[in-house]
């Protein structure tokens, strides 16, 4: 009996303050360098209210939050043009469809230490011309790099343990699955490397 009653009282101090009150996500609001803000919310980055320009992600932030930079219209699209990560950040994750429709984002360096990059991610994303994979990402959604159709290459960091780039272009480690062809990919022709089985159909490679 007392077992559950002092169980019961530790719930009721994580659900309410001392003083009675619900206890409070943390929130805080950040400019964006031409207008507009964004907002984090216990240390994901929750949603943008017209950020234009170039967005500084904190240090302390830990994801990019599903939606987060999306714009809902993809013919009005976003005024996003880069996205910077304070030292020693902390991110891991960028989440499903965080910059989807950003259709002015040129630059973006993700941060040693995300693993994942959600689905859609990165949709229609217009204007993004390269993108780095840091050995830390472990899983990358079905269709994250779709629509990005100012791609020319992806990089992936060669000691990752999940995924390699050929020449630009986003396969499994093992070279059996090709991931993602860059829209823009310079050249007229491309040799697919030997022992590559899987092609998604209708995902990554929409734009080949």
């Amino acid at each position: 009996m007392h077992y559950r009653m002092l169980t019961l009282l530790l719930i009721s101090m994580m659900l309410f303050g001392l003083n009675g009150t619900v206890a409070q996500a943390a929130t805080t609001t950040v400019t964006c360098s031409m207008s507009g803000t964004f907002t984090i919310t216990d240390n994901v980055v929750s949603g943008n209210d017209d950020c234009t320009g170039i967005a500084t992600v904190p240090a302390e932030v830990t994801s990019i939050g599903v939606g987060a930079f999306q714009e809902d219209n993809p013919y009005y699209g976003s005024a996003l043009t880069a996205v910077t990560f304070a030292a020693g950040s902390q991110l891991t994750s960028i989440g499903e469809a965080a910059f989807r429709n950003a259709i002015a984002l040129t630059e973006i360096t993700i941060p040693a230490g995300v693993t994942s990059i959600g689905t859609y991610a990165f949709f229609y994303a217009n204007a993004l011309t390269a993108i780095t994979i840091p050995v830390s990402v472990t899983s990358i959604g079905v269709n994250a790099f779709t629509h990005t159709a100012s791609l020319t290459a992806i990089t992936v960091a060669s000691a990752n343990t999940a995924y390699a780039s050929v020449a630009g272009v986003l396969y499994n480690k093992a070279l059996t699955q090709l991931e993602a062809y860059p829209a823009k990919k310079i050249g007229t022709t491309y040799t697919i490397p030997a022992g590559v089985t899987h092609y998604p159909g209708g995902g990554h490679i929409h734009w080949c």
